[in-house]
């Protein structure tokens, strides 16, 4: 349940995931100097002085579900503002082109998942939260038709100069049963209400349709409560639950809860090798070598 607490934030007392209150392990006004430093680095000190002034830090932990979530979250009308100007889109542009040769290797791997779907060779595919489109272009390449969903303006205006068509999913029964794959790459652990966002999304897959999801694993971080009341955690740790942006803080089951939850299944599939790209041989063992049931990256399977 989401209650209204003030113009600023609103409050998540109940898991995301099953209901139940979480207890409460962290309850730290955002002016604590850790939490105040950590966002002034963060964001350049581009949060504005109320929002710091007037928010708190208030983790729960849902024991049912093994999953840490925010409490306190910012209202919707403040999210454009954290995603389009707090976070400053020329520089997430810039760290994006610094980070591509890294991250294209996996992100064709991913791509390579559509092989795996129903009617493969004709797919229409979503990129939801597609960022700058790196990947939404490298589906493009490989043929197939990609629709993006983005939040920020300044992207969907940077997707479009790419020829990339952005939708507003809002007209839900526009896209009811279109998607052959869906792609959620580091998206879920912002979202205010996980599991009606993923039923919706289950609800624009066609039978047989996959969802690929990719969340950050906050596993380590549950297994030592008592330092995370107290904020004795290092910059990386606070980063995976960090104040404002990463309200949902998953682990393998709560991942495995939240598909569950709207009826999905999960599956445990492999990439396809992509002939010629030789140079993705170390990416593509060393996914084989994860161990994938102890894993937030889910891809799931709807079968009805």
């Amino acid at each position: 349940m989401i209650e209204d607490s003030g113009s600023l934030f609103v409050g998540r007392r109940g898991c995301p995931i099953c209901g139940v209150t979480g207890e409460l392990i962290v309850d730290t006004p955002l002016e604590h100097p850790r939490l105040k430093s950590w966002l002034r680095e963060k964001y350049a000190g581009r949060v504005p002085h109320t929002v710091i002034q007037s928010g708190h830090y208030k983790l729960r932990y849902c024991r049912n579900c093994q999953f840490l979530y925010q409490s306190e979250v910012l209202a919707d009308q403040w999210l454009v503002e954290l995603y389009e100007r707090w976070i400053d889109p020329e520089e997430s542009l810039r760290k994006n082109r610094l980070m591509r040769n890294r991250k294209g290797r996996y992100e064709i791997l991913v791509a390579s998942l559509i092989a795996k779907t129903p009617s493969a060779s004709h797919a229409c595919v979503l990129d939801f939260g597609g960022g700058w489109g790196d990947w939404a272009v490298i589906a493009q390449c490989l043929g197939y038709d990609v629709d993006v969903a983005e939040l920020s303006p300044t992207r969907q205006s940077f997707l479009r100069n790419k020829g990339i068509r952005v939708v507003d999913l809002n007209s839900s029964e526009e896209f009811r049963g279109k998607y052959t794959f869906i792609r959620a790459e580091q998206v879920f652990e912002h979202l205010v209400a996980p599991v009606s966002v993923l039923s919706q999304l289950s609800s624009f897959l066609m039978h047989r349709g996959i969802i690929y999801i990719s969340v950050p694993n906050v596993l380590p971080i549950c297994r030592k409560l008592d330092a995370l009341a107290e904020l004795n955690i290092s910059d990386e740790e606070l980063k995976l639950i960090a104040p404002l942006e990463h309200i949902n803080g998953f682990t393998p089951k709560s991942m495995n809860r939240l598909a569950r939850q709207v009826g999905l299944r999960r599956m445990f599939l492999r990439p396809t090798f992509i002939d010629g790209s030789r140079g993705l041989l170390g990416t593509l063992l060393s996914w084989l070598l994860l161990p994938l049931r102890e894993s937030t990256t889910l891809t799931l399977v709807k079968e009805n």
